[in-house]
């Protein structure tokens, strides 16, 4: 009857079904796995990150202007114009990652979709970024982004998860 210390050790119980937290059989139908849960905490995290970049440049403005004066590449806006862009950008990066993390903890395919494409994107322009600009606090900050955004990618997609957005959300015995 009861599981035994090993197999609560291996994350199943007797018959081989997953155990959840403190060894108790887990119940999927009250919500995504694990995989989706983590990166839905990171989704959260990748929206932190966004929003500190973007207060970073509200708080060293200076810096932002160097990087762009030291680029040589000021095009036709104003310093100012560019940080304003640059700010409104990262609030909305921030929004794009809270929007994508909730659709993706109701197990919407369209919002793993989007969060694939959005992740894709931000870790490639990224590595792209990486030979085109001075390391400091924001380089970091957005390097550490796009390695959430690759963990965040990797989670998605990992076989249960895939089985939770096939399923519309649902675990597999709640199937319609």
């Amino acid at each position: 009857m009861g599981g035994t210390a090993d197999t609560a050790a291996s994350g199943e119980d007797d018959d081989g079904a997953p155990l959840g937290g403190a060894g108790l059989p887990r119940d999927d139908a009250d919500g995504p796995p694990d995989d989706v849960v983590l990166a839905v905490r990171l989704m959260y995290a990748g929206a932190g990150l966004a929003a500190l970049l973007g207060l970073l440049r509200v708080i060293d403005p200076d810096a932002f202007r160097d990087a762009l004066a030291s680029s040589g590449d000021t095009g036709t806006m104003s310093s100012d114009s560019q940080l304003a862009g640059y700010v409104t950008f990262a609030i909305f990066t921030a929004g794009v990652w809270l929007l994508i993390a909730w659709g993706c903890r109701r197990g919407g395919r369209w919002y793993r979709a989007a969060g694939t494409a959005f992740g894709t994107l931000y870790v490639t322009t990224t590595v792209v970024a990486l030979f085109q600009v001075e390391l400091n606090v924001a380089t970091v900050a957005s390097v550490l982004m796009a390695a959430v955004a690759a963990a965040v990618l990797w989670l998605l997609w990992r076989p249960e998860s895939s089985r939770w957005f096939a399923a519309g959300g649902r675990s597999g015995e709640n199937r319609r």
